[in-house]
Parts: structure tokens; C-alpha cells; sequence
């Protein structure tokens, strides 16, 4: 069960619990909503272990992208190499190589910018969701001091 889930349950249980007339405050089973905030808390490590994945994908992907300019990049230079004896074949070859070589930079730098991008929204929706649920975890607390 997933943590969205998990709140609806809190908020379930807090709509369904009776109320104390005249004060405002609720009864909750405390039985009930411990349940829930365990269930919250073992909820919480899939998401970290998601955000971790993202960065080692991340740092996968930056690395197979500087691998793959590199080969490019010497894949230019054997070319280059080949032709350097006829002057004209050899002007062609450095503009192919020239072009070679910043197709792989802008790939690689497309690709760095593009996984970069996925973490920073897998990390933001990670920290909201956090927040979020420190945030009802404090409310619950707030709450059940209240009625103390």
C-alpha cells in the first residue's frame, strides 16, 4: 500500500472517529492509528531507496555518455588519421571529426541534463512527500496531546 493510501486510511479514521461534544476534539483508537504511522514509517524506505537508485542510474548514465564521447571522440581521430595524405579528403575529415565530436558533447551533455532533471523531481517529490508525512505525523501528535 502506498503512502497517498495510507493518509487517506489516517484521514478515514480521523472522519470516522466520535466526536466529544462541545469541544471540537475527536476520539481515535490509538491502537488504530499506530497501526497506520508504522505502516507509514515502513512505507518510508522504498521511496530513499527509489531517490538512491535514481542517483546511481544517474551517475550510470553520466558515465556511459562520457564513455561513449570518448569512443566517438577516437573513433575521429582513427578516422582523421587515415586520411591526413590527401589534402582535400583531409579538410573533409577534420570537419567530420569536428562534427563527430560535438555531436557526442551535446548528446552527453543532453543526457547529463535530462538525468539530472529526473533525480531533481524524483528527490523534490521524495522531500514533499516527507514533509508531508512529518507534517501529519506532528498534526496526530498535536492532536493526541490535545485530548490528553
Amino acid at each position: 500500500m502506498g503512502i497517498p493510501e495510507l493518509f487517506a486510511d489516517l484521514e478515514d479514521l480521523i472522519a470516522a472517529a466520535g466526536r466529544i461534544p462541545l469541544t471540537g476534539k475527536i476520539i481515535v483508537s490509538e491502537d488504530e492509528l499506530i497501526e497506520i504511522i508504522e505502516r507509514i514509517r515502513n512505507s518510508l524506505p522504498d521511496e530513499l531507496r527509489q531517490a538512491r537508485w535514481v542517483m546511481k542510474e544517474r551517475k550510470r548514465i553520466l558515465t556511459d555518455a562520457e564513455k561513449e564521447a570518448r569512443e566517438i571522440v577516437e573513433q575521429g581521430k582513427e578516422y582523421t588519421t587515415k586520411l591526413i595524405d590527401e589534402d582535400e579528403i583531409t579538410k573533409q575529415a577534420r570537419q567530420h571529426a569536428q562534427s563527430i565530436i560535438q555531436k557526442a558533447k551535446t548528446e552527453a551533455q543532453e543526457i547529463m541534463l535530462g538525468s539530472h532533471s529526473y533525480a531533481e523531481s524524483v528527490l523534490t517529490k521524495l522531500e514533499d512527500l516527507l514533509a508531508s508525512v512529518t507534517e501529519s505525523i506532528q498534526r496526530g501528535r498535536a492532536e493526541l496531546k490535545k485530548d490528553e
